[in-house]
C-alpha cells in the first residue's frame, strides 16, 4: 500500500512530497520525503518489491526498494532512489502490466516503456500516439491486454475547452497495434472498462453524453441530463464547476455515471445503451464524487494502477 501527500520540510523547499508506504500484512508503516512536484506512483510486486516514482520537471523515474523505504527511521527523512532513469519533463499518467514486469508512463511524445531487470528498470521502445494530440493518463485493460487512454488536442487555452478534440486511444499489447476513435469535442476525462465496452463521458455546453465503444470500435452515444453548475463557455472546465464520475467492471455490462451536484447515479446497460436504474443519494456528489463497480472474480485487481 502507498500514498503521496505534502509535508513541510526543514531543509527542503517550503513544501516537499511525502511518500507513505505500508505493509498490510504486518501493519508496519513509514513516511519519507521525496522530490517536490506532482509524482506518479507504481509498485512492482514480487519477492523484493520496487516502488517507482515518476517525477516531472525534470522528468525521471526514481526506483526505490520497498524494504528500504519501510525501514526508514521516524521524522520523514529524505529518501534517495536506488536508481534514476531520465524521462521528458511532461509526464502525466502511469500503468503497469504485472505479468511481463512492464511499467508505462504517458509523455508528450508517446508512452515510455520500461521492464524490470533485477532491482532496476530497463528502457524499451517508446509507443507513439500517432496523433498530434496527447494523453494525460493510462489504463490497463485486464481482459484484453491493452493500454487505453484519451488523446486531447486543440487550443491550449483552457477557456476554449469546448473546442478541445478527443480520441479514444487503444494499444494492443500482444500485437503492438494502435487504434484511435473520434469521441467529439469538449471535456473527456477518465474512462471505464466493462465486459464488452469502453465507456467515456463527454461534457460540452451543447449537451453531455456517455460514449460507449464496443469490441469492434462501434460507437453508441447516450445523452445525459444536464448538470446545474456544469462547465460553461468562457470559463475553465475545472474551477468551481461540477463533474461526472464514471465506473464499470470487466465482469459486467453495467456502466455507472454520476450527475455531479444532483446526487444521482445513472446505471446504463452498455449492450443496449439504455438507463436501467437511477439512484438518488443523500449526498450531492459535488465534483462528481468517487465511484467504483466490482463483480466477483472480475479480474479488475490485475490493473494495480487503475482508478
Amino acid at each position: 500500500m502507498f500514498s503521496t501527500s505534502l509535508c513541510p520540510g526543514t531543509r527542503s523547499p517550503p513544501w516537499s512530497d511525502l511518500l507513505t508506504v505500508a505493509d498490510l500484512a504486518t501493519g508496519e508503516l513509514a513516511r519519507v520525503r521525496t522530490r517536490a512536484g506532482e509524482p506518479g506512483v507504481t509498485v512492482l510486486g514480487g519477492g523484493d518489491p520496487l516502488v517507482v516514482l515518476r517525477h516531472r520537471e525534470p522528468g525521471g523515474l526514481a526506483v526505490h526498494r520497498f524494504a528500504e523505504l519501510l525501514a526508514a527511521p521516524p521524522g520523514c527523512p529524505r529518501a534517495t532512489p536506488h536508481a534514476l532513469l531520465p524521462l521528458p519533463d511532461d509526464g502525466h499518467g502511469d500503468a503497469q502490466l504485472p505479468s511481463t514486469r512492464h511499467v508505462f508512463a504517458a509523455m508528450g511524445d508517446g508512452v515510455h516503456r520500461f521492464r524490470r531487470e533485477g532491482d532496476t528498470l530497463a528502457a524499451e521502445a517508446v509507443i507513439p500516439w500517432d496523433s498530434p494530440a496527447r494523453s494525460w493518463y493510462l489504463r490497463l485493460d485486464t481482459s484484453r491486454p491493452a493500454l487505453w487512454s484519451t488523446l486531447r488536442g486543440g487550443p491550449a487555452d483552457p477557456l476554449r475547452w469546448p473546442e478541445w478534440t478527443n480520441e479514444a486511444w487503444r494499444h494492443a499489447l500482444e500485437t503492438g497495434r494502435t487504434h484511435r476513435t473520434e469521441l467529439g469535442p469538449g471535456l473527456v476525462f477518465r474512462l471505464a472498462l466493462s465486459r464488452s465496452h469502453t465507456a467515456f463521458t463527454r461534457v460540452h455546453p451543447d449537451g453531455d453524453e456517455l460514449v460507449l465503444l464496443d469490441e469492434n470500435d462501434g460507437v453508441r452515444r447516450v445523452p445525459l441530463p444536464a448538470m446545474d453548475g456544469a462547465p460553461r463557455r468562457g470559463g475553465t472546465p475545472w474551477e468551481g464547476v461540477q463533474r461526472r464520475a464514471l465506473a464499470a467492471s470487466p465482469g459486467s455490462d453495467v456502466v455507472a455515471v454520476t450527475r455531479g451536484g444532483h446526487g444521482e447515479v445513472h446505471v446504463v446497460d452498455a449492450r443496449t445503451g439504455t438507463e436501467t436504474h437511477r439512484l438518488r443519494l443523500d449526498t450531492p456528489l459535488h465534483h462528481g464524487g468517487h465511484l467504483a463497480v466490482r463483480t466477483a472474480a472480475d479480474g479488475a485487481e490485475g490493473d494495480p494502477v487503475g482508478r
